[in-house]
């Protein structure tokens, strides 16, 4: 059944405890590289929550290579906006004024693919085809398919649901 001591081992490492999968999980997805050491879908909604908010968020926690470096630039251009609006001062980075212009495409850049991946879990969920796919019904169906376009869209590579 996957119950071990109380403590559910179903899709995961026998090697590794519970804490050793969470962090794994919540630290190798961070970086968007794809790798885990369990299946995303045996593990506890809140571990779920917390991956797909990092990948949501264009993953600039540790900066990986390519995607993760210019998300963190993004966000360095609108936390400089903002603080240049809080001290009153015009707002600038390395001696260059950033202008609303700047800012309305930094804020589109890393926004844009929590938007595609929203845009295309809803048209998936609007068709037969893409219902048919689920491999688990209700809320769990649900967040299969929002975890597979969030993965797609910041170029992750990892798969929530079970293979069949």
């Amino acid at each position: 059944m996957g119950v071990a001591g109380g403590v559910n081992m179903e899709g995961k490492e026998v090697r590794f405890t519970l804490f050793e999968h969470v962090v794994w999980i919540i630290t190798s997805m961070s970086p968007a590289n794809g790798s885990t050491i369990a299946q995303h879908g045996s593990v506890l909604p809140l571990t779920i929550f917390q991956v797909m908010f990092n990948l949501g968020i264009g993953a600039p926690i540790f900066g990986c290579i390519g995607t993760g470096s210019l998300t963190m630039i993004h966000y360095f251009i609108v936390s400089m906006f903002l603080a240049g609006l809080m001290t009153g001062r015009t707002p600038e980075m390395i001696g260059k004024k950033l202008d609303l212009r700047e800012v309305v495409l930094a804020c589109t850049s890393f926004l844009m693919s929590s938007f595609t991946a929203l845009g295309f879990a809803a048209i998936a969920l609007s068709t037969n085809a893409g219902l048919s796919a689920m491999s688990n019904n209700g809320p769990h169906g649900l967040t299969e398919v929002v975890y597979l376009f969030i993965s797609t869209s910041i170029n992750n590579g990892s798969y929530m649901g079970e293979w069949m």
